[in-house]
């Protein structure tokens, strides 16, 4: 006979469960990130799953599913800075596991959606480009800085009430280091000083409505501006008895320097400028190029004292620089011009209205 003899082990778990954190990852998170979901998966069903943000001083329960192997929490803000996220993950067993960690921060000040910059004295960071169907960035406070970082910001080119940026009635704004584009106004700005806007490319195309007008940069009643080194070119507004300007400032905007820019090949059904300036007097242009524009390279209208020096306005489709004053109570006068091209131009090359 044979005899068979059977030994049973008996297997204890002293093992903590597998923990993946899959949120918040290695990242940055902006505002519009928040509210900010925590979540944990475990290899097995857990019993209680906690999570600490600065080494076990302060810890938070998390919420368990149905299978109590998905655990989460949810942040609704976060002060700027950079955390370590640690979980302590127990199993029904009651073995722990404490050693699965991510470092993640928080910047308030990196942008990931269009949004209202409203905190005086921040510098603004875009994080990735961005398409929208109204307007995009909307500046409530003063010295505020957004830095498209060389990302972009696009329109839907069909209403020139959209603007890129909109910023009224506040100072010292600069937005440098990006694409603006298909927006009414690429850029609006009204009633404020010294503002900056330097190395963007601005575009638009579209049909922006019936007698729509649309601008690259629109600056009206703002004094002390900046406008350097920006390509402003190919505003093409296909809408009915429609217009476009590259640059326009108006309404009392004086002392603008306006250096290194290309202002060109801008043009609506009706009219299309390079440069528009419109009571606006003292202003510096320097080195700017303002080439195949629909009507002039640059319209001067009851604007005086202005030095212009070395800049080209060549093969616009009616007048390459039109200081207009004719019948006007405020003649535009004593404007400088020195150095530059001026050739090509449908009309004239300089147009001045004496009387």
């Amino acid at each position: 006979a044979i005899s068979t003899a059977r030994a049973y082990a008996n297997v204890q778990d002293n093992l903590g469960p597998g923990v993946t954190i899959v949120n918040p990852a290695n990242v940055t998170y902006a505002t519009s990130d928040f509210p900010l979901v925590f979540n944990v998966t475990l290899n097995e069903a857990g019993g209680t799953v906690l999570y600490t943000l600065n080494g076990g001083l302060n810890n938070f329960t998390m919420t368990a599913n149905a299978s109590n192997t998905g655990y989460n929490a949810t942040n609704s803000s976060m002060a700027d800075g950079s955390y370590t996220f640690r979980v302590y993950a127990n199993d029904t067993a009651g073995n722990r596991n404490d050693t699965t960690t991510v470092v993640f921060s928080v910047d308030s000040t990196l942008i990931k959606t269009c949004t209202t910059l409203s905190t005086a004295n921040t510098v603004y960071r875009l994080n990735n480009s961005l398409t929208t169907t109204g307007t995009c960035f909307t500046i409530s406070a003063n010295n505020v800085t957004l830095n498209l970082n060389g990302f972009n910001a696009t329109g839907d080119a069909n209403n020139d009430d959209d603007f890129g940026v909109s910023v009224t009635g506040y100072n010292d704004t600069t937005i440098k280091n990006g694409g603006i584009y298909n927006f009414g106004r690429g850029i609006s700005s009204t009633s404020g000083n010294n503002h900056t806007f330097t190395d963007l490319n601005i575009s638009a195309s579209g049909n922006f409505g019936l007698i729509s007008i649309i601008y690259g940069i629109f600056i009206n009643g703002r004094n002390e501006n900046k406008i350097t080194n920006n390509n402003i070119s190919n505003l093409d507004n296909t809408g009915t008895s429609s217009g476009a300007y590259g640059l326009y400032i108006g309404s009392s905007s004086d002392r603008n320097t306006i250096i290194n820019n290309t202002i060109s090949a801008n043009k609506g059904v009706s009219d299309g400028y390079g440069l528009c300036l419109t009571n606006s007097d003292n202003n510096t242009i320097i080195n700017n190029t303002a080439n195949s524009n629909l009507y002039d390279g640059i319209l001067l209208d009851q604007s005086s004292d202005n030095k212009f020096e070395n800049n080209t306005f060549n093969y616009n489709s009616r007048i390459g620089i039109y200081i207009k004053g004719s019948g006007l109570n405020v003649p535009s006068k004593r404007n400088l011009i020195s150095g530059g091209s001026i050739s090509g131009s449908g009309q004239d090359a300089i147009v001045i209205e004496t009387s």
